[in-house]
C-alpha cells in the first residue's frame, strides 16, 4: 500500500487501512506512524492535505487528510491520520436558496449532479453515468429544502432512477447499478476456498451469518386503493373493495410467522401480490452475509479486490458449496507486523437489485416531497 500526500510518497507508516463499500459515495482510509521512529519532530502531514491511496500501484482512494490524532507518553509518540475520498465534500455540504434556484429545464441525473457540484463550488470531480439514464420525466423534479444535505437531495433522484451514487476511487462520482442488476455481473476468475484440510484454501478466517429473525411464512400487502386514483372508479376493478390485498407464502419458514403491511401508494390486487413477493425476496436476500479475510491485496497476484463483483465460494464449515455471492465492501490492511491482508464482505447477488426497487418504491410513495417544475415548460 502506498500513501501519497501532496504528490509525495509517505514512507514509514506502521499500519494502514483503506476501505470502499458499494453503497458509499466516498471511501475512507487511515494510517499510523511514529515521529520518533521516523526520526523527525516536525511531522510532515497537515489536515486538508491531498492524499492518494494506492493498492498494488492502483489508485483506490483519492481524497484529503481530514483528521490527525496525536497520542504520546514518556516512551513514544503515535500519530493517526485519516480521511476520505474528495467526494466527501458533497456528502458533508448542505444547501440554500442559491442551490435551489439553479435547476431548470430538461435534465438527466448526471446533469443534476454536475450542477450540484458547480453550485457548491466543488472542483475536480467528474460525474460518470455508467447506466446511461434517459432524461428525467416531467413531474419528477423534486424541490430541495433549504438546509437539506446536498447528497440526500441527489439520493432522492437516484432512488427515482433506481440507481446508486458511489465513487470509483479516483475521486469521481459514479451513477451505477449493482453488478447483477441485469444478470450480467462480472464473475471473478478466482474462488474463495475454506475447506476442511483443504490444500488450496485461501481464506484465513471467515464469518458466515444467516438469520430468519426478519423472515416470515406469510406476507400480506394491503393497499389503500382509492376510487379517485383509478380511471373509471372502483367499478373498473370488477367490484374489488377499496382496501385490496395480495399475499404470498414462503414454505421455508415455519407457519405462525406473518408480516402484514399497508402500501403507501395505491396498487391493485395483482400489484399487491407482486409487492408481497418482492418483500419475501428482499428479506431473504438481506438475511445473510459472508465476511472473509484473505492474504494479500490481489486475487491473482495482479488485480486488486474491488466491490460490486461476483465471486464463487466453497466453505465446508458454512455449508457453502459453489455459492455465487456479490462483494459489497473491500477493506485493505497493511502493517509492519502482519503484512498485507484484505477483508471482503459478500452478500446475496440479488440484495442490491431488490434494494433499488425498494428505494424506487419508497421514493414514489413520498407524498410529502414537493414536485418541482410540474408545470414548467420542458424544452
Amino acid at each position: 500500500m502506498k500513501i501519497r500526500v501532496n504528490g509525495e510518497d509517505f514512507v514509514g507508516y506502521e499500519r494502514a487501512q483503506a476501505s470502499r463499500h458499494f453503497l458509499d459515495i466516498c471511501g475512507n482510509f487511515s494510517f499510523t506512524a511514529s515521529p520518533l521512529r521516523l526520526n523527525t519532530q516536525d511531522f510532515p502531514i497537515r489536515v486538508q492535505d491531498s492524499c492518494e491511496i494506492l493498492i498494488e500501484d492502483k489508485t483506490f482512494i483519492t481524497g484529503f487528510i481530514e483528521t490527525i490524532d496525536v497520542t504520546s507518553d514518556a516512551k513514544n509518540v503515535n500519530v493517526t491520520i485519516s480521511g476520505r475520498d474528495r467526494t466527501c465534500d458533497l456528502v458533508d455540504s448542505s444547501i440554500d436558496n442559491n442551490f435551489i434556484s439553479q435547476f431548470s429545464g430538461k435534465s438527466t441525473l448526471q446533469d443534476i449532479c454536475e450542477k450540484a457540484l458547480e453550485v457548491l463550488n466543488i472542483p475536480n470531480i467528474d460525474v460518470i453515468d455508467t447506466v446511461k439514464l434517459p432524461t428525467l420525466p416531467q413531474g419528477t423534479y423534486v424541490l430541495p429544502f433549504v438546509g437539506e444535505m446536498a447528497f440526500e437531495f441527489l439520493q432522492r433522484y437516484a432512488k427515482l432512477s433506481q440507481v446508486y451514487l458511489n465513487t470509483d476511487g479516483l475521486g469521481n462520482l459514479l451513477i451505477v447499478r449493482s453488478a447483477n442488476a441485469n444478470g450480467n455481473g462480472v464473475l471473478l476468475p478466482t474462488i474463495l476456498i475454506n475447506q476442511f484440510e483443504g490444500k488450496n484454501n485461501n481464506v484465513i478466517s471467515a464469518h458466515y451469518h444467516i438469520s430468519t429473525v426478519h423472515q416470515y411464512n406469510l406476507y400480506r400487502d394491503y393497499s389503500q386503493l382509492s376510487a379517485t386514483n383509478v380511471e373509471g372508479g372502483v367499478e373498473s376493478l370488477g367490484g374489488a373493495p377499496v382496501g385490496v390485498a395480495g399475499q404470498v407464502i414462503d414454505p421455508t419458514i415455519r407457519t405462525g410467522r406473518q408480516w402484514v403491511f399497508i402500501d403507501d401508494i395505491p396498487v391493485d390486487a395483482q400489484k399487491a401480490e407482486q409487492r408481497a413477493i418482492w418483500e419475501l425476496n428482499y428479506r431473504r436476500g438481506k438475511s445473510q452475509f459472508y465476511e472473509v479475510t484473505v492474504q494479500s491485496h490481489t486475487y491473482d497476484g495482479v488485480n486488486i479486490w474491488q466491490p460490486n463483483v461476483l465471486v464463487e465460494v466453497y466453505d465446508d464449515f458454512a455449508g457453502l458449496n459453489g455459492l455465487i455471492l456479490l462483494i459489497d465492501s473491500v477493506t485493505f490492511y497493511e502493517s509492519v507486523d502482519e503484512g498485507k491482508t484484505t477483508v471482503l464482505n459478500c452478500v446475496d447477488p440479488l440484495a442490491y437489485t431488490l434494494q433499488t426497487k425498494k428505494d424506487f418504491y419508497q421514493a414514489q410513495a413520498d407524498t410529502g416531497s414537493t414536485k418541482y417544475f410540474d408545470n414548467a415548460e420542458i424544452s
